[in-house]
């Protein structure tokens, strides 16, 4: 289990590392910002999750909002055998993640 903290801590040290040097400096400043934003008022929104009913069915959160970092990982990383996720984020444009991207990122968020 993670806490949401440690989870915003590692998702942006994973952006700033991974991320950031294949963007251009404007969008990579932009990303860095959007992050810093989200992780200083976000943290309410994020826990919030902890009632939606999809949330709770899956069992990745607990009442504290502790995050199942293991469970979510294992679910994930089989489906991605191969392919390339495409996600779409705002004024950034569509980045493409792979089997070796939700390993890393595993990895930034258990050591943040």
């Amino acid at each position: 289990m993670v806490t949401i903290d440690q989870a915003m801590r590692g998702v942006m040290r994973f952006a700033d590392a991974e991320i950031g040097p294949h963007l251009p400096t404007g969008k990579a400043i932009g990303l860095g910002v959007a992050l810093s934003l989200v992780a200083e008022g976000g943290k309410e929104q994020l826990l919030a999750l902890r009632e939606n009913s999809l949330i709770k069915t899956m069992g990745v959160m607990d009442d504290g909002g502790n995050i199942d970092l293991d469970r979510l990982y294992n679910a994930a990383r089989p489906r991605f055998d191969g392919q390339k996720l495409p996600v779409t984020l705002p004024l950034i444009g569509e980045l493409r993640f792979d089997v070796n991207d939700l390993d890393k990122l595993y990895k930034y968020i258990q050591e943040a």
